[in-house]
């Protein structure tokens, strides 16, 4: 799992640094709008995963905890060709939609599912099969061609039209395509073996279909306040909270690779000392990543003024992010590991309707984009404590909890009320402090962890 974590992790932290240059340089020198529409495009492909069906994650399942050398090539093979068959017919249908709604989005949005997907049938494989390596290269790939397009399109070019934006995302996923195939056909030889086959429509998307809506649903959930923004605001303010979305992926980065590796892990550990030894470690993870927020400030207040608004934006929704370590880190992986897909899709549904709920009280009131980002740290909360409930065996204890309040508040307030510095400073110390308190032995673990395998690096750099 470690080797797993720092793989991803090395990955994710490539795609940080990309990820900040777009996040600083598309908002500094576009036009507000011309953002706008290139974040639209984001948020629309984040939902990319609905038109498979399920089929991906019922592939998920079924290689769940294998060894890559385990994987059938027949197998595969058919996976890979219904899939194929599958998304050219759903992205057929919303080409020919686009040009009623005369919606260019919607265009690129046919396309870039199509290869997003195609992208993501390789990468379930690997997450299923404990292959992050492979995994970590898919991430990149499509990462730095992107960038580098975008990078050309705004000093070369000159551009502040988004279409070129958009076509240069959709266009980064056919290298990884390429590569990814090419790469895994050497180990499974499934590029002989692709075809239809009709059985597996049902087998995977019976099983993946209540998963697929379950994961849909969280993405509904995660992006749920940037529809409303979208829609009910204007485009200025989508464009602030969409930045503020996009440096909220400073954690996602550091939290996703627990969430990626975790499920091969807890598909063969059933501990329930060992999951809960884990879950507090998570916690405190969280909250360390979570002092990201404090650069992000800095750099905002000095070079990026026009965007000053996304400050407690930002604030608030990395608060949230230190509880979805948590929730899906061990929760939604638990689900998934156990097979309780039905279990799973009924708890999202719930999450979604309440923070709907809660995102349209929070607009009627205050019509103001902090609102809604309240209203998703409240309904992260009242997630978390849904799953403590459900969950007796890895529940947190008082103390635990009370490191998660204190701690949450302590960041909060030093994030709006202090100086960017100080209050980076105060929120470091109070942290320690409660690291000490109340999480003493994860704490203590994670130091031991890092320190032995920054030890170990260091030997074989010597040898």
């Amino acid at each position: 799992m470690k080797k797993g974590l720092i793989q991803v992790m090395i990955a994710n932290i490539i795609n940080l640094a990309i990820g900040l240059l777009n996040s600083f340089f598309l908002p500094k020198y576009l036009s507000v709008e011309t953002y706008a529409m290139i974040k639209t495009y984001t948020l629309y492909i984040s939902y990319a995963g609905f038109f498979h069906l399920g089929y991906l994650d019922g592939m998920y399942l079924k290689y769940g905890g294998k060894k890559l050398n385990e994987v059938n090539s027949r197998d595969y093979g058919a996976d890979f060709g219904n899939l194929i068959f599958m998304e050219s017919i759903a992205g057929a249908v919303l080409a020919v939609s686009s040009f009623f709604l005369h919606d260019p989005i919607v265009l690129a949005f046919a396309f870039g599912m199509l290869l997003n997907n195609i992208i993501s049938c390789f990468q379930m494989l690997f997450q299923a099969v404990g292959e992050f390596r492979l995994y970590s290269s898919a991430l990149n790939f499509k990462t730095v061609i992107a960038f580098l397009g975008s990078i050309i399109l705004l000093f070369v070019f000159r551009s502040d039209n988004y279409i070129p934006y958009v076509v240069c995302q959709i266009a980064a996923g056919i290298v990884p395509i390429v590569y990814l195939a090419a790469i895994l056909n050497k180990r499974v030889n499934f590029l002989t073996n692709v075809n239809i086959k009709w059985s597996a429509f049902k087998e995977n998307i019976s099983s993946g279909f209540v998963l697929m809506l379950g994961n849909f649903s969280s993405t509904m959930f995660t992006g749920i306040d940037r529809l409303f923004v979208k829609f009910l605001l204007t485009t200025t303010d989508f464009a602030v909270y969409s930045f503020a979305a996009s440096v909220d992926s400073l954690v996602t980065v550091f939290i996703t690779p627990i969430a990626i590796t975790l499920y091969n892990t807890l598909c063969k550990e059933h501990n329930p000392e060992k999951i809960k030894r884990l879950k507090d470690m998570i916690l405190v993870w969280g909250f360390i990543v979570a002092a990201l927020a404090f650069p992000a400030k800095w750099i905002i207040e000095h070079f990026l003024t026009k965007y000053a608004d996304a400050i407690p934006i930002i604030i608030v929704l990395f608060t949230a992010q230190a509880l979805y370590a948590v929730i899906k880190g061990v929760f939604v992986n638990l689900y998934k590991a156990r097979k309780q897909q039905d279990i799973y899709f009924k708890q999202m549904i719930i999450m979604v309707v309440l923070a709907a709920v809660l995102d349209a009280v929070m607009y009627l009131i205050f019509r103001n984009g902090i609102s809604l980002a309240v209203g998703t740290l409240i309904t992260a909360f009242i997630w978390l404590a849904i799953e403590e409930i459900g969950n007796k065996d890895i529940r947190y204890d008082f103390r635990q909890w009370l490191y998660l309040v204190t701690l949450t508040g302590a960041f909060i307030s030093s994030g709006l009320c202090l100086p960017t510095i100080i209050g980076f400073a105060v929120y470091i110390a109070a942290m320690l402090a409660l690291n000490i308190m109340f999480m003493r032995k994860p704490f203590i673990t994670m130091i031991n962890s890092a320190f032995g395998m920054f030890v170990s690096k260091l030997k074989r750099g010597n040898r």
